[in-house]
């Protein structure tokens, strides 16, 4: 399964795919309102995320997760009315190098 990033000025949006990327699922918006200027998959380790934010009145924000934003044990959004969608979890890293 795949995923495809996508930076708007609307916030942060993921195409998930299945196998055969016959079929795409849309989620988010994630940080609604912001616009989000780049995103980063790391390829060593596909579940941290980086975004590039312009957040209003805190200016340009990096934000990183290690778990794509879904909080530890978090199960995927069902459908079902009674279901709570995954709490996200997104952090502002203390400092950012290059690798």
């Amino acid at each position: 399964m795949g995923t495809l990033w996508l930076g708007t000025h609307k916030g942060l949006f993921a195409l998930r795919a299945d196998a055969r990327r016959r079929s795409w699922k849309l989620a988010g918006p994630k940080f609604l309102g912001h616009v989000i200027n780049h995103v980063v998959q790391d390829p060593r380790t596909p579940r941290t995320v980086l975004v590039a934010a312009k957040t209003g009145h805190l200016g340009p924000t990096v934000f990183r997760s290690n778990d794509r934003g879904l909080a530890p044990g978090a199960r995927p959004h069902s459908r079902r009315r009674s279901a709570r969608p995954p709490k996200e979890r997104w952090r502002a890293p203390s400092s950012v190098c290059s690798g």
